[in-house]
């Protein structure tokens, strides 16, 4: 399932779901990001898992803990301190207004 959007605590939230049990991944550190490319190095197949829910063992060609992907995810996209802090400012200021 990947990335989605769900209604929580009266707001929407973007949620990692587990492509294994289909429920929310809470704590990035407690999941990984398994992945297949292609013999010329194309993305397959992508998919978030629990840690406790990965058994699919050898099936996947590359795999990395959540949280390292989250990481570098955010420097692949631009997100630097400054942008990170203006978005941060900008969420408090949401949250106050949406209170």
């Amino acid at each position: 399932m990947g990335i989605t959007i769900a209604w929580d605590n009266g707001r929407f939230c973007p949620k990692v779901i587990c492509d294994v049990c289909n429920r929310a991944i809470d704590d990035a550190s407690d999941a990984n990001v398994g992945f297949v490319m292609s013999e010329d190095m194309e993305l397959i197949t992508l998919a978030y898992v629990h840690k406790k829910c990965d058994e699919s063992g050898n099936e996947r060609s590359w795999w990395t803990q959540l949280d390292e992907f989250l990481i570098r995810l955010k420097h692949n996209t631009g997100l630097t301190p400054e942008k990170e802090e203006k978005a941060k400012e900008s969420m408090r200021f949401l949250d106050e207004v949406f209170s």
